[in-house]
């Protein structure tokens, strides 16, 4: 019941659910933070009946990609459940539990197995999939789809487009149609989750006493480091991030790196006085790994998402990871993205267009 109660968007009487942001936010639009969190109290809602369980666990094979692809499933699930009026859950074990590193914020997502006693259920495969019922942006269709009481759904691409669509969605959910791409990240993402202690107090003793911070999230792709990767960006670029941040060190930031490469890293070290950085192993948390420091490893990629969410100035490359990132930066930074020739000035409020294939799959 409390997740329609906060998240949908039931007004009382003279009092506006959240104002629409889209007009004029081509890089422009400055976006109060805490309007995107604070919610208000409504006495309105309909009763919640079922559930739709995000899925990232072992019980069915396949990939369920990296963070950015597991929170837009975890997004695209979510809205889901809203439009069909049912309980949101989170199964998320594969290569970790998700609660390991982050605990409910305003909903109680944890999944829960003694859900399915008594209970029918259907396991649902949408990765790198659009199904018709949200093409058709019918909820007839959707609630044809989803029949089971529980019904878990794996999904890797958010469906923004698809649900603006839908007929009454501004009555349903409704900051899914006002807020920008960037922004209906924030909300969801700080409405329903907050980081867990062992990651808030890392996070706080790397950027602790930083007067300005200059951040780079160097995406590599294939590597020693991680073999099986597709290529994001060709090591000739790095001659434009190395410079880019030697300019930002004689500006007197503190330089962090965060970064999926061992090279890389290394070559950071050799460059920089002070390199700020998170100890661990480097790991994609789609990969099966084996061997020692798997638990530093991936507290090290949450920990290197909350500080690229801190920085004043942020250089992203091709990654679903540092956009996602800067989404939910609730500072004003200046933000910067490595093109094959040179860096240039972008913004989060376009960052789907700046890279315009399938990353974050706004489809």
């Amino acid at each position: 019941m409390l997740l329609i109660l906060l998240m949908t968007g039931y007004e009382l009487p003279s009092k506006q659910w959240l104002p629409s942001i889209t007009a004029q936010y081509e890089g422009k639009c400055k976006t109060n933070a805490s309007s995107l969190v604070a919610l208000p109290v409504t006495t309105e809602t309909p009763r919640l009946k079922g559930y739709i369980v995000y899925d990232c666990d072992d019980h069915h094979s396949g990939p369920c990609g990296g963070w950015s692809d597991r929170m837009s499933g975890m997004f695209s699930a979510y809205v889901i459940s809203v439009l069909l009026h049912k309980h949101f859950l989170v199964r998320c074990t594969r290569s970790f539990n998700l609660t390991d590193y982050f605990i409910p914020n305003s909903i109680d997502w944890k999944y829960n197995s003694s859900l399915l006693v008594d209970m029918s259920s259907k396991y649902h495969n949408f990765f790198c999939k659009t199904p018709n019922a949200i093409k058709e942006k019918n909820l007839t269709s959707l609630k044809h789809l989803f029949t089971k009481d529980v019904d878990f759904v794996r999904i890797n691409w958010d469906y923004i487009k698809h649900f603006r669509e839908f007929q009454g969605i501004k009555k349903v959910i409704p900051w899914v149609s006002d807020l920008p791409f960037a922004d209906i990240y924030l909300k969801f993402f700080n409405t329903l989750f907050k980081p867990t202690k062992i990651i808030t107090e890392a996070v706080n003793k790397i950027v602790k006493n930083v007067t300005k911070l200059a951040c780079a999230h160097i995406r590599m792709g294939k590597s020693d480091t991680i073999i099986w990767d597709s290529t994001h960006t060709e090591e000739k670029q790095l001659k434009h991030v190395w410079i880019f941040l030697k300019t930002m060190e004689e500006t007197n930031h503190s330089i962090f790196i965060a970064t999926d490469a061992q090279f890389v890293r290394n070559t950071a070290k050799a460059l920089f006085k002070h390199l700020l950085e998170t100890k661990g192993r480097i790991l994609h948390i789609d990969q099966r790994a084996g061997g020692d420091g798997l638990f530093g490893g991936y507290t090290k990629v949450f920990v290197d998402f909350f500080v690229l969410t801190k920085c004043d100035v942020l250089l992203l490359t091709k990654s679903g990871f540092g956009m996602m990132s800067a989404y939910l930066s609730i500072k004003s930074s200046d933000l910067y993205c490595l093109t094959p020739y040179e860096v240039v000035p972008c913004s989060r409020y376009t960052l789907q267009r700046f890279y315009p294939t399938q990353i974050l799959s706004p489809v």
